[in-house]
């Protein structure tokens, strides 16, 4: 049975896993949360990336996908919340 969560609580909710999403990748050490920051927060490619880094891009993608399983560790708790 699915229980329908109210507007304002449901916007409660995303702000507070916004908020931990937020901490969690300024939690990560420099060389994994740039990555991050400049992927999905700037939008740029991986060669964009690696020019502003000044390394390769199979080495921005190694730290973004050691990124991703820091992230996903670290924020496993919210998965079991319902929006």
């Amino acid at each position: 049975m699915e229980t329908k969560t109210a507007p304002h609580e449901e916007a409660y909710l995303r702000a507070e896993i916004t908020g931990a999403v937020q901490a969690t990748v300024r939690s990560l050490k420099p060389k994994l949360r740039m990555p991050v920051v400049l992927r999905y927060l700037e939008e740029l490619s991986y060669d964009e990336i690696a020019v502003i880094l000044d390394c390769s891009p199979g080495t921005v993608a190694s730290r973004l996908n050691r990124a991703h399983r820091a992230l996903a560790r670290k924020l496993a708790y919210l998965v079991s919340r319902e929006l």
